[in-house]
């Protein structure tokens, strides 16, 4: 109508089209992470789950020794007894 812009012609839909994906791109980028944290991917920072989604037993309790609310006799027995415990759970 003013002349100076008729439509698009040439390379101007390229430029378009890139634009939109440098603006469309972050956004979907976004809601993914968010989404694939709240249906229970692996959280950013923390340490990978086991096969059950769940920190180990023995994981829990070598942390609890790092943070020192455990001595090094009660950090041994707690490993002891879980893994005398999955022993007997799996029958050897």
């Amino acid at each position: 109508m003013w002349g100076w812009h008729e439509g698009m012609d040439g390379a101007d839909w390229v430029w378009m089209t890139l634009m939109m994906g440098l603006v469309w791109a972050p956004i979907v980028l976004i809601v993914l992470w968010f989404l694939r944290d709240a249906v229970g991917g692996t959280p950013r920072g923390r340490d990978r789950p086991d096969g059950d989604g769940e920190v180990s037993a023995i994981e829990l309790a070598r942390r609890a020794y790092a943070r020192g609310e455990l001595n090094r006799e009660q950090y041994l027995q707690v490993v002891a007894d879980l893994e005398q415990t999955k022993a007997d759970r799996d029958g050897t």
